[in-house]
């Protein structure tokens, strides 16, 4: 007789369906992007902006620090040309995140054209060694700001590596103090014609987590043969006893 088929799970009822009303809530698919940008902010990426970039001549439109921002966003999101400005600002929830739009192409794209200087790739050019083709300009005023801002960005990455150590330090050394120490070794059955022998090696516990907890010394002893003698001299199956000093 042959088997009753099975119902496959890919015959079941498909547990989607597609609201043609638009939603009125505020949607975002880069929720990722908060954690980002908040990461920037706390490094005082927007600050060190603010005091090393002055490419703005009038006070309209996006400062400097909103579009070094949109610029991080952008790379962070995956986009690789100015473009691709364009996917983000139709994203009206990363607005809302951010707390600003994001630049259209044309205006990031004058904001980049003004980290350049004529005068400095001229005179690059003018001091080009005969026979040469290739020549790398002077930097200008803005970018020498613009690595005014990673150098600070590395500072306090610094900075705060530093305390982290210190502080990593400072708890090895308080729980170094309350591990004890352990004494591991091998003893001979009484029975055993070398049983007045022992071999023994004395460790500092690091990483224990059975006997964590505990402040007093331990001595762990392990026997031969796949057995345990302990102090009395009885000879135990295969394991580990804790006996105290």
């Amino acid at each position: 007789m042959p088997l009753k088929s099975k119902r496959s799970p890919a015959e079941g009822e498909f547990l989607f369906e597609i609201d043609e009303q638009p939603t009125e809530e505020c949607l975002t698919a880069l929720g990722g992007l908060p954690l980002f940008v908040r990461t920037a902010r706390s490094l005082d990426v927007p600050g060190s902006v603010k005091r090393n970039l002055a490419l703005k001549q009038r006070d309209r439109g996006f400062d400097e620090a909103t579009y070094i921002e949109s610029f991080l966003v952008l790379n962070a999101a995956g986009g690789d040309c100015l473009e691709d400005f364009d996917g983000l600002r139709e994203d009206r929830g990363l607005a809302v995140i951010l707390g600003h739009e994001v630049p259209s192409p044309e205006a990031a794209r004058k904001f980049l054209y003004q980290f350049h200087d004529p005068e400095k790739i001229a005179q690059a050019q003018r001091e080009l060694p005969m026979g040469e083709v290739s020549y790398v300009p002077e930097e200008s005023t803005p970018l020498r700001g613009w690595a005014q801002v990673n150098q600070d960005i590395v500072r306090e990455l610094a900075r705060r590596c530093a305390g982290e150590r210190s502080r990593n330090a400072r708890r090895w050394h308080t729980t170094r103090k309350r591990r004890p120490r352990i004494a591991t070794g091998s003893r001979c059955e009484p029975s055993h014609p070398d049983s007045q022998k022992a071999a023994g090696t004395v460790c500092r516990w690091q990483r224990g987590e059975a006997l964590r907890g505990t402040d007093e010394p331990v001595a762990l002893e392990t026997g031969t043969a796949g057995g345990m003698a302990s102090r009395e001299g009885g000879h135990h199956g295969g394991g580990t006893r804790r006996t105290e000093e």
